[in-house]
């Protein structure tokens, strides 16, 4: 649900700066970010058990 409005945020800023396929670009980096950092929050909590 976070990586949504992590999402529509980063297209929303978009929109706010240049055009709308700046803005989506905008929206699938946060996105790929928030889900990169999720990913490395798993593994660091595999790595402790």
């Amino acid at each position: 649900m976070g990586d949504i409005c992590v999402f529509i945020g980063g297209i929303a800023a978009g929109i706010l700066y240049e055009t709308k396929i700046k803005a989506w670009i905008v929206g699938a980096e946060a996105f790929a970010a928030s889900l990169k950092a999720k990913a490395a929050a798993v593994e660091a909590a595999v790595k402790k058990t």
